[in-house]
């Protein structure tokens, strides 16, 4: 029995085989840019290299407790591990109410980017992988860090007063460096490291007073930075939308205009020639 990651997986961070009753003998083949992290009942028993493994506890003696009534291992997980950076992964979501310390304005945050993300223990993301193999989700939920990440260094930076809503645009840069370590942190028990945040955009949506001013801020939602990774967002795609129900009314105010004056030539000159007639009629 020969085992490798399904050449479907090959663009996944990882990929898990699992193998219900194990013979022993099988190999297993593992690719120059990974590693195949084995494990029983979610232990670890070896990290395997590039090259090819034959799982035999006669040369193998990390197997010799596996070998159960039968001749085979047992139920087996190979999880291949690829060790390659991951690049320019997007992520997105909602900060939730955000204030600014200087003004007092509140608003609805969202964040869009993308990062750069290395593999540093591949038996820590092995651990997630056989909980959980769908390498999908794993990066769905790194992607959640990176927003929680954001929310801890925006909602932070606005509340003491070092960042305000208007200075957003301008630290788009400044931002995406304090996010980089806050979200390593957050994913280091994960086995990855985020190397880099880029393009980043914040949208401020809602834009308003908070309790005890007096005067609103402005009326329009404050967008930094959206239009290079994202085209538009959400919010210039509703006013765009509110542009055309404008015109369309706007085109029917002119189409029924134009329909009136036909209807009232045509009903003129039904009444001239109908006067013309009738004056042939009587001379």
């Amino acid at each position: 029995m020969d085992v490798a990651r399904p050449v479907e997986l090959e663009e996944r961070l990882f990929a898990v085989q699992r193998l219900a009753t194990a013979p022993v003998g099988t190999t297993v083949t593992v690719k120059a840019n990974e590693c195949c992290i084995v494990l029983k009942n979610g232990r670890s028993l070896i990290r395997l290299d590039a090259g090819r493994w034959t799982l035999d506890p006669a040369t193998a003696p990390f197997l010799g407790g596996c070998v159960e009534p039968g001749g085979h291992m047992g139920t087996l997980d190979l999880v291949f591990v690829d060790q390659r950076q991951v690049s320019m992964m997007r992520f997105g979501g909602r900060l939730g109410e955000l204030r600014d310390g200087a003004t007092g304005e509140v608003a609805t945050a969202f964040v869009l980017g993308a990062y750069d993300l290395d593999p540093t223990d591949p038996s820590a993301i092995a651990a997630v992988a056989v909980t959980n193999p769908d390498a999908h989700a794993f990066m769905s939920m790194i992607g959640a860090r990176l927003v929680q990440a954001a929310q801890t260094v925006v909602g932070g930076g606005l509340a003491s007063g070092q960042l305000t809503f208007d200075g957003i645009p301008e630290a788009l840069g400044s931002l995406a460096g304090q996010i980089t370590p806050e979200a390593s942190e957050q994913v280091s028990g994960f086995g990855v490291r985020v190397t880099s945040v880029a393009k980043l955009a914040i949208n401020l949506n809602d834009r308003r007073a908070g309790p005890g001013q007096g005067q609103p801020g402005p009326a329009q939602p404050v967008t930094s930075g959206l239009h290079g990774l994202a085209g538009t967002s959400g919010t210039q795609e509703m006013g765009g939308g509110i542009e055309r129900k404008a015109g369309e009314k706007s085109r029917r105010m002119v189409i029924g205009c134009v329909i009136a004056a036909v209807v009232s030539i045509v009903l003129a000159v039904v009444v001239t020639v109908g006067a013309a007639a009738a004056l042939y009629l009587l001379g």
